[in-house]
């Protein structure tokens, strides 16, 4: 009996030690922990134009506004005017700096380009992606340059940050675009200066990222909170971020913004405060600045309300009692609910109003834009109503504004009040 006691604890002891061994090695072979891998933001610099200055400012903001541990990472795609250095447009990543010098680090120089070419954006994007890929992925993007809502280039709209260099012999390009200004001057054989300017198709840029969704995008451009802008891009980011007006040449508060871009919870409610806080700060004709914050995932909602009442409204609006974004009130941009409550039964602007409430996340602004613009009763989106503008020959235009994605879902492209 004694024996077998014995023999019993020699057995446990064994086995004992062979489940040790067991789990041992059954932990060695676990997989390991997946990465989880970090926020990176790609700020796109179409800078070839006046802007210049204001853009190696913002650049410096950035490196300044870097926290200590910054787990994040920020690239730069900047295209300078000409005569800057480098002479070509060039990739960056910002590296934390407090001098005033632009210290970042080169990771690629591009050859002369037009970087208001949808497909020279891609490109830069996918080097972005590349450059960050084994432990950072790109959560968002700003776009940083001129802009003018879904406008063609031709058309007449005043913007303090657009003030291009006129000149006698400057080429137009015949195709629509509405973001960023790429300008290029040179002498033709007969030694006469020739200035060719370049911007961007939204309809081009938002298809070439249509495979793509990020947390966010940024317009660091005037005009960009229009309805057809946002619905364009919807598809494509959960927040769009922008100013229905002008933005003064310093643009956002980069400084104040880099801890809130790479933050785990994007939070765009935020960003409007600071943008807000910074120009509310300001004095005089510097006191200015209007900035929304959207949820993409409502615009579909929006539009199909919107098209639903349209079948009701007849096309008969009094254009000249409602707000305009541009100090020329060319009658492009007109205040989006200002439009809806003037033109359409109750019944109808009701629901439209609440859903516009939930698809506008956060809207501050100042007084006035530029002290011009009263914004007291501003909604913070502007809108087209469909009509043909005398101020502008060219007839292209409201075609080109019928191939909108906006114009199509809301039943605009088909409500047209010169035909009525």
């Amino acid at each position: 009996m004694a024996w077998s006691m014995m023999n019993f604890k020699g057995w446990t002891k064994t086995i004992f030690i062979l489940c040790t061994f067991i789990q041992a090695g059954c932990q060695q072979d676990s997989p390991p922990e997946p990465l989880i891998k970090k926020k990176a933001v790609f700020v796109y610099m179409v800078a070839d134009n006046n802007l210049d200055y204001y853009a190696i400012h913002n650049i410096n903001e950035m490196e300044s506004g870097i926290p200590e541990n910054f787990d994040g990472e920020v690239y730069v795609y900047i295209d300078r005017a000409k005569g800057k250095k480098p002479a070509h447009p060039y990739l960056l990543k910002i590296k934390k700096d407090d001098t005033p010098e632009v210290i970042s680090t080169i990771l690629n120089v591009y050859p002369e380009q037009n970087s208001c070419d949808a497909q020279v954006f891609k490109q830069a994007l996918s080097d972005v992606e590349r450059y960050c890929a084994e432990t950072h992925y790109v959560a968002g993007i700003v776009l940083w340059s001129h802009g003018s809502a879904w406008l063609p280039e031709n058309a007449d709209i005043i913007s303090d940050r657009d003030n291009p260099t006129q000149q006698t012999n400057a080429i137009h390009s015949p195709r629509f675009r509405s973001f960023g200004l790429d300008q290029d001057d040179y002498t033709d054989g007969a030694e006469n200066p020739v200035s060719v300017r370049r911007e961007m198709d939204i309809i081009k840029l938002a298809k070439e990222l249509r495979h793509k969704h990020f947390d966010f995008l940024i317009f660091d451009a005037c005009f960009m909170a229009s309805i057809e802008v946002l619905y364009e891009f919807h598809s494509i980011c959960n927040y769009i971020i922008a100013s229905p007006a002008e933005i003064l040449s310093t643009g956002f508060p980069y400084r104040e913004l880099m801890p809130l871009l790479i933050q785990k919870e994007f939070n765009p409610q935020a960003i409007v405060e600071k943008y807000a806080d910074f120009y509310q700060n300001k004095a005089g004709i510097q006191q200015s600045g209007a900035v929304v914050a959207v949820d993409t995932k409502q615009l579909q909602e929006l539009a199909r309300l919107f098209k639903q009442a349209l079948k009701t409204t007849a096309p008969l609006v009094n254009t000249t009692q409602l707000l305009q974004y541009d100090r020329a009130s060319s009658e492009w941009l007109f205040d989006f609910l200002m439009f809806a409550q003037t033109s359409m039964p109750q019944t109808n602007f009701l629901p439209i109003k609440n859903q516009f409430n939930k698809t506008v996340l956060s809207y501050r602004h100042t007084n006035t834009i530029l002290s011009v613009i009263n914004l007291s009763n501003s909604c913070g989106v502007s809108m087209y109503i469909p009509h043909k503008n005398p101020n502008n020959k060219n007839t292209n235009i409201y075609d080109y504004y019928k191939k909108l994605q906006w114009s199509i879902q809301s039943g605009l492209a088909d409500w047209n009040m010169d035909n009525q």
